[in-house]
């Protein structure tokens, strides 16, 4: 890692000194610290300008340690807009789902919105990747509950960013709410029953691969009950009030897709009831 410090004074920027230094995943605050005794700074100088160096590398995950604040205006525009996102989070899967958000979770997912926020606001990068549309249909049929919680805050708070960076910010929100929440706290459940007549072990093979389907909050069953909304055998069971999927034959890639397909329709089906 190659630490530079700058100074500007209206469009001059004077180069001051670099260090390389070798870290790992993480950046020790030691490291930081002994970087900036290489300058004759002031107590008070020496001090903002380490914690500004910690808050880059809070906001990019290579430290858990958040620095002591720094006067600078747009921290509060961070902790307002991480709050206030959090808060209707809150206030949608409770209206809604009737969910009961467990603050382990909850905590975790605040801690990794108030980051993205802080690189939006405080370290701003030129966007060159994600900002097409068109993937986000995905997210819309596999993680529809925090799609749709997104698009209606969008809608109603996300107003001053143009569509490119509108759309960067919703990737980055997605992919913090996908693996700090875990969907099976909101999402319903699919109940799937799998029963072959080829044996346990090729019954238990199946049902291994369609728990690969982890975004769909799936449980398997080993009997039909009323709460079955998908039937996968080999053999097809008369007045079923359920899906049924019949494979004669071990599945194909084209038979896995076809099951994604139909898992993602009864999700939606579910959302509607």
């Amino acid at each position: 890692m190659n630490f530079f410090r700058i100074q500007a004074e209206e469009t001059l920027v004077d180069f001051i000194s670099s260090q390389t230094v070798l870290v790992s995943e993480t950046v020790p605050e030691e490291t930081i610290n002994n970087f900036f005794t290489l300058f004759d700074l002031s107590d008070e100088n020496s001090f903002q300008e380490i914690n500004y160096a910690n808050l880059f590398f809070y906001a990019e995950k290579m430290t858990d340690q958040l620095p002591a604040e720094l006067p600078h205006a747009n921290l509060k525009n961070v902790k307002k807009n991480t709050t206030q996102l959090m808060k209707h989070f809150n206030f949608f899967f409770n209206d809604k789902y009737q969910v009961q958000l467990e603050e382990h979770y909850f905590a975790k997912t605040e801690t990794e919105i108030y980051r993205i926020n802080l690189k939006w606001e405080i370290f701003p990068t030129p966007v060159n990747s994600f900002i097409s549309e068109n993937q986000l249909s995905y997210f819309s049929e596999v993680y529809p509950e925090y799609y749709q919680f997104l698009t209606n805050y969008f809608e109603k708070n996300i107003k001053s960013i143009d569509l490119i960076n509108k759309i960067a910010l919703m990737y980055d929100y997605l992919f913090a709410f996908i693996t700090s929440f875990p969907i099976g706290e909101i999402s319903s459940k699919i109940y799937i029953c799998v029963d072959f007549s080829r044996g346990a072990n090729y019954s238990e093979y199946i049902k291994n691969n369609v728990l690969r389907f982890k975004s769909m909050n799936i449980i398997i069953q080993t009997t039909l009950t009323e709460d079955t909304q998908l039937f996968i055998s080999d053999f097809l069971m008369p007045n079923l009030q359920c899906e049924t999927v019949v494979w004669k034959e071990p599945p194909s890639h084209a038979d896995w897709q076809l099951l994604g397909d139909l898992l993602v329709k009864i999700r939606r089906s579910s959302e509607v009831k």
